[in-house]
C-alpha cells in the first residue's frame, strides 16, 4: 500500500496542525484571519516543544502518537473556533485555497525523481538526516557532521522536529518525509494571505489570485518540494510582519505578543529570520522609547513580550549551549562563519559581489556560464532549465516572476511616494534595514546570487503585494501580469519538474559515483544528488507515479492555464491599486 502513509499523515496534519493552536491563542484579541495564522503557527510551535521532549527523553514512537491523541482532543474543543472560522467567506476561501494549493504541490512532487536545478545539492539529505536524528536520538550521534560538513547546532531544529513527529508516525520513509516538508512549507500561503490583506484591505479574491501566482511561481514551488526549511521559516517572518503592521495600526498588545512569538519562532527554523527579527526588535524598541506617556504601560508591554521571545528561544538555545558550548553552537553556524571572514574581516567585497549578483543575475550579465564545468550538461531542456532556475531562484527582482518581479517593485515604489508619513518611515526602514543585513551575514561569496536564502520572505512578501493589488490594475496591466504568469509556468515550474523526472544510471566500480552519460543527463550537482538517492535507497515519493508523469504534467499545465484566463478577464475595479497607510498608533 504505496499511499497508506499519506492517508496517516493527512489524519495527523489535520488533527495537530490548527486545533491546539487555537485553543493557545483564544485569548488574544485576534480577528478572524489573524486567529487562524496565529494559531496555525501556535500549533506548529507546540508540536516542536512536545517532539523536543520526547526525543531528549527517549520516550519513543508512543509518546507522539499520545501527544497526536491529545492535539486531537484539542481539535475536538476548538470544533466552535473552527466553525466561526469557516463561516467567515474570507478566512473560508483562504483554508480551501491553501488546501488545493497543497493538492497541486502533492502533484508536482509526484514528477520529482531527482533533484537538480543550478549547483543546489546536499541540503534536501542534510534535512533527512537532522529529522532523523530527532526521531532516534543517540548519544553517541551527537558529535556527528550531517552530510560530513555541519553539526547539529549549525541549523535551528524547530522544522526538522515538527517533521520528525510526523514522519514517526506515518512510516518513517524518505516519501513522508518530502510530503511533511510541503504541508509545512505551504503554510506560508496562509501567511501571505494575511500580509496581502493587510497592506490591501480592499483587495479582491486575495485567496484565490495568492493560490494562482503560488502556483506560477518557480521560487515558490521550488521550495515547497525541496526538502528544506527556508520555505517554512517564510511563514513565520511573514506572518510576524504581518501581525506587527496591524499591530501598529490598532496598538494592540496582543497583536505584538503574537508577532514577536511567531519571529522567535521564525529563529528557530532558520537563522535567515535573523534580519528582519533585527529590524522589527529595533523598531518596535524606539517606538517604546519614543512614548511621552504611561511609562508604565511601555515597561509592561516590553517585558511580556520580550519575556515570550526569550522563552521561546531558549527551549533551543539553553539546550545547545549545555552540550556543546558557546562556540560549539555559534561559530558552526554558515552565517557566523561567513561573516567573519567576510564583514567582520574586512573584506567588504564579498558583500558587493553576492549584492550585485542578487539584483543583477550573473548569469544575464555571463550567459556563458552554463556551459562551465559544473553546469555543463548534454541535456538541452536541463540546461534551459539551469539557465532560467538561475535566474527565478537567486535573484529578488526575478523571484517573485519575470513580469511580476518588476510590476511588484513598481507597486512598492508607487506606493511609499502615496503613503502616510508613518507607512512610509516604516516600509523604507524596512528596505534599508532588511535587505542589505541580509546580503551582509551571506557574505561568504556566491557567483549566482543569495536570493534564496536570507531573501525567500522579503522575495513573496512581494508577491502577497501582488495578489491583494492583481484585480485592482487596471485590465492591461492585468493581462501583462498573468500573461508572464503564463511564461513562468512554463519555464520556471514544468520545465524544473520535467527534468527532475528524470532518474539516471550509475557506475559504481571503484567507488565511483560517475553517472552514466545519456543525453538527458543534467549538471554535477544534480548528478551527485541522484547518486545519493541511490547510494541510501530513498524512494521518492514521485517514484511510485512514474507511470503517471505525463498525465500530472498536462494536468498541471491545464489547470493553471485555465485559472490564469479566469483570473485575466475577471471583472474588477479600474482603480489603481495602493497601499493603505500604516497608521500612527494612538499615542501613549
Amino acid at each position: 500500500m504505496e499511499g497508506a502513509f499519506f492517508v496517516i499523515l493527512s489524519i495527523l496534519w489535520a488533527a495537530c496542525a490548527f486545533g491546539p493552536g487555537l485553543l493557545l491563542v483564544r485569548p488574544l484579541r485576534l480577528k478572524p484571519a489573524e486567529r487562524l495564522v496565529a494559531g496555525v503557527g501556535a500549533s506548529l510551535l507546540l508540536i516542536y516543544l512536545a517532539s523536543f521532549v520526547i526525543s531528549r527523553f527517549r520516550l519513543g514512537v508512543d509518546a507522539h502518537f499520545i501527544f497526536s491523541g491529545a492535539c486531537l482532543v484539542a481539535t475536538f474543543v476548538a470544533v466552535p473556533d473552527l466553525r466561526q472560522l469557516w463561516r467567515r467567506r474570507s478566512t473560508r476561501r483562504a483554508i480551501q485555497m491553501y488546501a488545493l494549493l497543497v493538492l497541486f504541490g502533492l502533484g508536482m512532487l509526484g514528477l520529482v525523481r531527482h533533484y537538480s536545478g543550478g549547483t543546489w545539492g546536499g541540503d534536501w539529505y542534510e534535512h533527512w538526516q537532522r529529522t532523523a536524528f530527532w526521531m532516534e536520538p543517540d548519544k553517541s550521534a551527537m558529535d556527528m557532521k550531517f552530510i560530513d560538513q555541519w553539526t547539529l547546532p549549525a541549523r535551528p531544529p524547530l522544522l526538522n522536529l515538527v517533521s520528525s513527529h510526523f514522519v514517526i508516525q506515518s512510516g518513517k520513509t524518505f516519501a513522508s518525509f518530502q510530503a511533511t516538508m510541503l504541508l509545512l512549507n505551504s503554510v506560508t500561503f496562509l501567511s501571505m494571505w494575511l500580509l496581502a490583506r493587510t497592506l490591501v484591505p480592499r483587495g479582491r479574491r486575495v485567496a484565490e489570485v495568492l493560490a494562482v501566482l503560488l502556483a506560477c511561481c518557480p521560487m515558490f514551488m521550488q521550495n515547497v518540494t525541496y526538502s528544506w526549511t527556508k520555505m517554512g521559516t517564510a511563514f513565520f517572518v511573514i506572518a510576524a510582519v504581518a501581525m506587527y503592521v496591524r499591530s501598529l495600526r490598532r496598538d494592540d498588545l496582543s497583536l505584538r505578543l503574537a508577532a514577536f512569538s511567531l519571529m522567535a519562532s521564525g529563529c528557530l527554523a532558520h537563522y535567515s529570520a535573523g534580519p528582519y527579527a533585527v529590524f522589527l526588535g529595533g523598531h518596535w524598541v524606539v517606538r517604546l522609547l519614543t512614548r511621552r506617556r504611561e511609562k508604565a504601560g511601555a515597561a509592561k508591554e516590553f517585558a511580556i513580550v520580550s519575556a515570550a521571545g526569550v522563552m521561546i528561544l531558549t527551549t533551543w538555545f539553553a539546550w545547545s549551549f549545555v552540550h556543546y558550548g558557546w562556540k560549539g553552537t555559534t561559530a558552526v553556524n554558515p552565517t557566523i562563519e561567513y561573516g567573519a571572514r567576510g564583514v567582520l574581516g574586512g573584506d567588504v567585497s564579498q558583500v558587493l559581489y553576492n549584492a550585485a549578483n542578487t539584483f543583477v543575475p550573473e548569469i544575464l550579465r555571463k550567459p556563458s556560464m552554463i556551459y562551465s564545468e559544473d553546469l555543463d550538461q548534454p541535456n538541452a531542456v536541463g540546461r534551459v532549465r539551469d539557465f532560467m532556475f538561475l535566474i527565478y531562484q537567486v535573484s529578488l527582482p526575478f523571484a517573485p516572476g519575470l513580469l511580476g518581479g518588476p510590476i511588484a517593485i513598481g507597486l512598492v515604489l508607487r506606493n511609499l511616494l502615496r503613503a502616510e508619513a508613518a507607512a512610509r518611515k516604516f516600509w523604507i526602514g524596512f528596505i534599508v534595514v532588511v535587505v542589505p543585513l541580509a546580503i551582509v551575514v551571506n557574505s561568504g561569496p556566491d557567483r549566482f546570487g543569495i536570493a534564496h536564502v536570507t531573501l525567500q520572505p522579503a522575495a513573496m512578501m512581494l508577491v502577497a503585494l501582488l495578489a491583494g493589488c492583481a484585480l485592482r490594475l487596471p485590465r492591461g496591466w492585468r493581462a501583462v501580469l498573468f500573461f508572464g504568469c503564463a511564461v513562468d509556468f512554463v519555464l520556471g515550474v514544468l520545465i524544473q519538474f520535467h527534468v527532475e523526472n528524470r532518474v539516471f544510471q550509475f557506475a559504481f566500480e571503484s567507488g565511483s559515483h560517475t553517472a552514466v552519460s545519456t543525453a538527458d543527463m543534467v549538471s554535477r550537482a544534480g548528478q551527485l544528488n541522484a547518486y545519493w538517492k541511490k547510494l541510501y535507497t530513498l524512494t521518492f515519493f514521485g517514484d511510485p507515479l512514474k507511470d503517471s508523469a505525463g498525465a500530472i504534467q498536462v494536468l498541471a499545465a491545464l489547470s493553471v492555464g485555465a485559472a490564469l484566463v479566469w483570473l485575466a478577464w475577471r471583472g474588477a475595479s479600474p482603480r489603481r491599486p495602493g497601499i493603505p497607510p500604516v497608521r500612527a498608533a494612538r499615542k501613549s
